[in-house]
């Protein structure tokens, strides 16, 4: 139970830092990548 928390705990600590830093996570960029059969585009980070 404990180790479930702190796993839990790092993911919103990473999910923050990555999500303040990109507009979309890898999983998502790996899913558009299968799709459109290429790389997508990067963007620019997100702003405030």
């Amino acid at each position: 139970m404990v180790f479930g928390c702190a796993v839990y705990g790092a993911q919103l600590v990473v999910s923050r830092w990555w999500l303040e830093r990109y507009r979309q996570g890898p999983a998502e960029w790996l899913l558009r990548a299968i799709t459109l059969a290429r790389p997508p585009r990067r963007r620019e980070p997100a702003g405030p």
